[in-house]
């Protein structure tokens, strides 16, 4: 296969220069990163100041069950 390169050459093999085994470590990097972040979804704070928990309407371990629901009339 031919290819061109920088200078509009035409060659046999690409050149092959610094940048390529740099982009191939921090290509590596994000792949393991994303990999990761795939499996072990890690959210930050919640940004209104409520917990999830509160969100969800569960409040914690001993807080009961939630109120019946009022009766329209």
């Amino acid at each position: 296969m031919v290819y061109i390169n920088s200078r509009g050459e035409i060659v046999d093999k690409p050149e092959v220069n610094w940048r390529d085994p740099v982009a191939l470590i921090f290509g590596l990097f994000y792949f393991i990163l994303g990999f990761f972040k795939s499996l072990l979804p890690i959210e930050g704070p919640p940004k209104n100041g409520k917990s999830k928990s509160n969100i969800r309407g569960f409040s914690g371990p001993g807080s009961g069950p939630p109120p019946p629901p009022a009766r329209g009339g």
